[in-house]
């Protein structure tokens, strides 16, 4: 366990004179510490402002890092979690009281705006363009190639698909991500079994990843000196596709690539819908979210 964020604070002790005049005998001499034993109902009131980083030991240097929001869940060991604690400090050989209670911290950032073009798209409640049209509104993946054998046939094909999401690269939870899919290939027939939106599976991931502390196995007599970091994965938020509107130009005969000779290219929009209650990216210390498609 790491506490990565501690803010005492005292409500009130004897030396601060009447509890229900707090600070009435601070600077005024022992003569005003309140002696008497507690009786009755008392108010206390108190704040807390939380910092928006703190700066932890990483590797023997400091390292700053945005404070993580609350992330508790009963299948995943690793857990961030805040709580707000009174301590009732008794005299000697008496044992102090504690009570607590969760706090739910969850941090407030907002995207920076989209493209001209895209904001233009969402005034107009038009269809968003494409990467193509569109270069500055989108972040597109580096093109993955793979072959295959056509069922009918014996023939080998290539196809080449190419993975767009709209920018800035950071969403509000309950909203959705736009994406964008060119796939090209030099075969029509393997191009219409490649396509159909069914046919197209994309999706969240989210990677929780921590270590307790514990160093791998030593091997050979050697010291251990690497951390054993757990991982658990988390598949959800399926995207959904449909073909884009004018498939006059996005269903096209294109000019060679790197990786594909003459080739048939389509192109399918969709959207990723993202839970009210979704987990954002976070890192602190040891322990690591990431959420990425």
């Amino acid at each position: 366990m790491v506490t990565f964020v501690d803010l005492p604070v005292t409500l009130w002790s004897r030396s601060m004179g009447d509890p229900r005049n707090p600070g009435s005998g601070i600077g005024s001499g022992s003569n005003n510490k309140w002696s008497e034993k507690l009786k009755g109902s008392y108010v206390w009131p108190f704040s807390i402002t939380l910092p928006k980083a703190v700066s932890l030991k990483d590797g023997g240097s400091d390292t700053l890092y945005r404070l993580p929001e609350t992330f508790f869940e009963r299948h995943t060991r690793g857990q961030i979690e805040y709580e707000v604690a009174v301590r009732f400090t008794r005299a000697k050989l008496r044992p102090d009281h504690r009570l607590s209670t969760p706090l739910v911290y969850l941090p407030v950032s907002r995207p920076g705006p989209p493209s001209r073009l895209r904001q233009f798209a969402y005034l107009q409640h038009t269809a968003l363009l494409g990467p193509d049209a569109d270069p500055e509104g989108w972040r597109g993946s580096p093109s993955v190639t793979t072959r295959g054998r056509l069922a009918s046939s014996t023939r080998v094909v290539e196809a080449a698909c190419r993975l767009s999401l709209a920018t800035p690269l950071c969403y509000a939870r309950g909203t959705t991500i736009p994406c964008a899919i060119v796939i090209e290939c030099g075969d029509p027939y393997a191009l219409e079994l490649l396509t159909p939106p069914e046919a197209i599976v994309v999706r969240l991931r989210r990677s929780v990843r921590f270590h307790t502390g514990e160093k791998a196995a030593a091997h050979y007599g050697d010291v251990p000196s690497k951390l054993v970091w757990k991982e658990e994965l988390d598949h959800s938020e399926l995207a959904s596709w449909w073909p884009a509107a004018d498939r006059a130009l996005d269903t096209e005969s294109i000019a060679s690539t790197d990786t594909i000779a003459p080739a048939f290219r389509r192109m399918l929009k969709g959207e990723i819908h993202l839970r009210p209650d979704l987990i954002t990216s976070t890192s602190i210390a040891h322990f690591r979210i990431e959420v990425r498609h």
